[in-house]
């Protein structure tokens, strides 16, 4: 079964075992949808399809492609963001967690 990405994910949500973490993070992949394994920009998929960016977050919020996310993330989530990112520094930093 050769599904696009879209139609696999929503397979997934549709399992409870899955779909409790599915509705959390599918929606940051498809952000990236246009986007190629190795980060170049397209607009098909690997198998030829056209790429769909827009996505729905969690909360509520929707986008398309990384300026949505980034809008998304700006507008709703920018503390979380920013408490992250100085955690992850301090780690990297100290070379510890």
């Amino acid at each position: 079964m050769d599904l696009p990405l879209r139609q696999m994910l929503a397979r997934h949500r549709e399992h409870a075992s899955c779909a409790g973490c599915h509705r959390r993070f599918d929606g940051f992949g498809l952000a990236f949808e246009g986007y190629g394994p190795v980060g170049e920009q397209r607009t098909k998929d690997l198998a030829g399809r056209p790429v769909e960016t827009q996505a729905e977050f969690p909360g509520g919020g929707q986008g398309s492609g990384v300026d949505g996310l980034t809008e998304y993330i700006r507008t709703r989530r920018e503390k979380d963001y920013v408490n992250n990112l100085c955690r992850k520094a301090l780690v990297y930093a100290l070379g510890r967690g």
